[in-house]
């Protein structure tokens, strides 16, 4: 069976690596395992060696590669947060969002077809509400600056929901309400992934 590290010892690999420039969570986790898996193969090869004299050499023929490398490692992070985006929009809650603003749409129809932009306004607001919220949470405070595709959701989220409002405020009427069904899956689906992308890597027990 294969050797697998102890908690302090993962903890111990993310502590040098931090203090060797891996400054971001997100990233730092993918780092650790990567580093943590070489450790236990070369620690299975040889069952008298030690942690600590495998981690020396290993970090000593491979630090530099390893730093140099976390540009790679970025680009495999920024893939995740996608893949985790585009999976929750096909969350059972995120896809229920569709058939009531559907319903929504049909009972107050007349309405919005005279009052588009203060619909379209108002829509913005509530819809922005709950992911403004959960942008603050996860990008002030003690967590700012600490899981860098947080940020990067919270970007991509920012400039998407914007372009929908002028969107919303420009459509006809017919294309208007198929994208008020679209804000809305949206931005609970944008949602989920970025509590859930947190929640992952809280996981790692990687927190500074």
């Amino acid at each position: 069976m294969k050797q697998q590290l102890t908690k302090e010892e993962i903890q111990f690999i993310d502590n040098y690596l931090k203090n060797s420039g891996v400054e971001y969570i997100d990233t730092r986790a993918e780092v650790v395992d990567h580093v943590a898996s070489e450790i236990e193969i070369r620690l299975e090869e040889d069952k008298s060696s030690a942690f600590y004299d495998e981690f020396k050499v290993y970090m000593g023929e491979n630090k530099k590669a390893l730093i140099k490398g976390v540009s790679k490692i970025k680009k495999k992070v920024f893939f995740n947060m996608l893949k985790k985006i585009l999976k929750e929009l096909f969350n059972p809650f995120a896809l229920l969002s569709i058939p009531v603003s559907w319903l929504i749409i049909n009972l107050f129809e007349p309405i919005f077809n005279e009052q588009q932009f203060l619909f379209a306004s108002c829509l913005y607001v509530l819809s922005a509400m709950l992911s403004l919220g959960v942008m603050v949470y996860y990008t002030k405070g003690k967590l700012r600056n600490k899981y860098l595709y947080i940020n990067k959701i919270v970007l991509i989220g920012s400039n998407l929901n914007m372009l929908l409002y002028y969107m919303l405020y420009l459509m006809p009427v017919k294309y208007f309400f198929i994208l008020t069904i679209f804000f809305t899956w949206f931005n609970l689906a944008y949602v989920m992934a970025l509590i859930n992308y947190y929640k992952y890597y809280q996981k790692q027990k990687l927190m500074a």
